[in-house]
């Protein structure tokens, strides 16, 4: 008996330390405690049957418009009708890989008149192996969840909407997704950046009568236009009224965000230390081969990498995947005012590159595949490629459909 309360009292105190260890880390370590907060609330949002959906924007060979997040809204509560939703998805199909979403001449300014991208066919894509296996590109992922109007009541009277961000512009040539949207898509994309920028992660937001597929572009859009923004995550949360109403959006952070202080002197840092590469050179199209050989002489790609969906994991970390090469050139590109968009699809895997545009013409660029294991560190196999060049490897999707035609 003595032994057994012994093993008992042994027990107890481990236990205790555990509690008071998780404690202490959860009060003075910020990205734990991040970490923390993220798995608590995607718990509360997992565990109310009829009252959430888990949205991912996947990347499918199969759906070209997949990333675009044509998904249906989330699920009306019980005992609520379909009548009784203001506003629903749209329920079409998403469209095959071989039906390019055509862009709207009058909003797509940077696209050239009668111009368009046409994907190959899936089943003409011959990935090599190895190349194959240099992808990582992570979809993002939306929570949604239908509230009560009582806790939509109270969202609205205490959660912040400003800074809506109602009078900002975006250059078309620099920050084409922004371009891509609607009206009310580019009043939340507005909004999602102005907190995104302050990391402000929840706010009320600016619109209530837009549909889940409105909420999931304005979303991509910004995570696709601002690379700068490298503490943003790409999973957020969703909140709606039963009768439809988008309510509520919540933002992730990584754990650079969590550290913002130290991570972004070490980002400004780092990125100096990159973009000196192309101080001293005047002709852009110089500029991009200097920073392309840069960034894959600095970085190395590993699968696990940490943060490998930011820019900050191959500015700063110099290990990535095709996310953070993708979205580091995109960055580095832009400082130097070189028109530089991140591009998503398929390539084997889920991948993303980038399309460049120098003297008006554009160009595919994919660091990842450029990155070698050879003795120089870099090829030029997949720089500045047209699109019959990707044709068997690379197949753009959702929203990147919309891209010019190189």
């Amino acid at each position: 008996m003595k032994k057994i309360l012994i093993g008992l009292a042994a027990f107890l105190l481990t236990a205790i330390f555990l509690v008071i260890g998780a404690i202490a880390l959860y009060t003075n370590v910020p990205a734990f405690t991040g970490w923390v907060d993220r798995a608590v609330a995607r718990y509360v949002a997992m565990t109310e049957p009829g009252e959430e959906a888990l949205t991912k924007l996947d990347s499918k060979p199969s759906a070209a418009a997949s990333l675009s997040g044509e998904t249906n809204p989330p699920p009306l509560a019980e005992g609520t009708s379909e009548e009784d939703a203001t506003e629903e998805a749209p329920t079409e199909e998403d469209p095959s890989p071989t039906e390019p979403l055509s862009p709207d001449p009058t909003q797509v300014e940077w696209v050239p008149s009668g111009l368009s991208y046409l994907p190959p066919d899936i089943s003409d894509l011959d990935v090599p192996r190895e190349l194959q296996e240099k992808a990582g590109l992570t979809s993002a992922e939306e929570i949604s969840k239908v509230v009560s109007d009582s806790e939509a009541d109270q969202i609205e009277s205490g959660m912040p909407l400003e800074p809506t961000g109602k009078d900002l512009s975006f250059d078309p040539m620099m920050y084409p997704y922004f371009h891509m949207l609607d009206a009310d898509e580019q009043a939340l994309y507005r909004q999602i950046y102005s907190h995104a920028k302050i990391r402000n992660a929840a706010f009320r937001s600016v619109l209530q009568e837009v549909t889940a597929h409105q909420v999931q572009d304005a979303f991509l859009a910004v995570y696709y236009d601002h690379p700068e923004l490298f503490w943003v995550d790409n999973t957020f949360y969703t909140f709606y009224r039963r009768n439809g109403n988008f309510i509520e959006l919540d933002l992730t952070f990584n754990e650079a965000g969590y550290n913002y202080a130290s991570a972004s002197q070490q980002w400004g840092d780092a990125a100096d230390s990159l973009l000196a590469a192309a101080y001293d050179i005047d002709d852009p199209s110089l500029k991009e081969k200097a920073l392309h050989d840069a960034l894959a002489a600095a970085d190395t790609y590993r699968r696990n990498a940490p943060m490998n969906q930011s820019a900050y994991s191959a500015v700063v970390n110099h290990e990535t995947v095709c996310a953070g090469y993708a979205r580091a050139f995109q960055f580095l590109l832009q400082q130097y005012g070189i028109p530089c968009y991140l591009c998503v699809g398929y390539a084997g895997e889920p991948h993303a590159w980038n399309i460049v545009c120098l003297d008006g013409k554009y160009y595919n660029v994919d660091v990842t595949w450029d990155d070698t294991e050879e003795e120089s560190g870099v090829s030029y196999d997949w720089y500045n490629r047209s699109d019959a060049d990707y044709a068997t490897t690379h197949i753009r999707q959702g929203l990147s459909v919309n891209l010019p035609p190189c």
